[in-house]
């Protein structure tokens, strides 16, 4: 079901998916990334499962509000200078360069190209790709919350692609659940940063579910 929340000042877009009386699962999309990058299959699959799942635009990105950008000089050449994306409007031309990003970032793992052209062309519907980088500057000021998930009694599963670099390094990402009590990591062979494969969304499912199971 698609519902937008208004409040003062800000509009967020909405989507959930199976009963709302079973176990909610709010599922939060990464910088830069709109709600569709939590997939539709997978989003299904985890209903089946008997959970509500709701996804959701974050502001500045997808069918959210989208607020003036911060230092668009600056991080406009750094789009640039980092994905070297020409960023065509038309999508017939910018596909193609945005497949190339997509590649970049998905690691060894195969790479659909059909679900990646769909999530681009969804790029496309919504987007303009300005406003979406105050999501990165915002979080300049992120505080550490190291001390906050130590104190955390529930189950933590980190799961993240051994080729993954341009969040964390995998490595620092598996020293940080062997840290925390109650955390392991799940390390996907091949996988990069983006999840443009269906095998790749069922293993994912799979762990999931399992580490739900344990909070239950």
């Amino acid at each position: 079901m698609k519902k937008t929340v208004n409040r003062p000042g800000v509009r967020l877009y909405t989507e959930s998916f199976g009963n709302a009386s079973n176990p909610p699962v709010l599922l939060i999309a990464g910088a830069m990334a709109p709600a569709l990058w939590w997939n539709d299959r997978f989003c299904r699959s985890l209903a089946d499962e008997e959970y509500y799942v709701l996804r959701f635009d974050n502001r500045d990105i997808g069918r959210s509000t989208h607020f003036p950008q911060n230092a668009p000089g600056i991080t406009e050449a750094l789009w640039k200078g980092l994905m070297g994306n020409p960023m065509y409007q038309d999508f017939r031309r910018g596909a193609p360069e945005f497949l190339k990003v997509w590649r970049y970032l998905h690691g060894s793992v195969e790479l659909d190209e059909h679900a990646a052209d769909d999530y681009t062309k969804a790029l496309y519907e919504t987007e303009t790709i300005g406003p979406a980088w105050n999501h990165t500057n915002i979080q300049q000021g992120i505080r550490d919350i190291l001390t906050e998930l130590e104190k955390l009694e529930i189950p933590i599963l980190f799961i993240h692609g051994n080729e993954d670099y341009l969040a964390a390094d995998p490595e620092n990402v598996r020293r940080l659940a062997e840290y925390l009590p109650n955390a392991e990591c799940c390390m996907l062979p091949g996988v990069g940063h983006m999840f443009f494969n269906d095998e790749l969304w069922d293993t994912i499912q799979e762990r999931v579910t399992g580490n739900f199971n344990k909070v239950g």
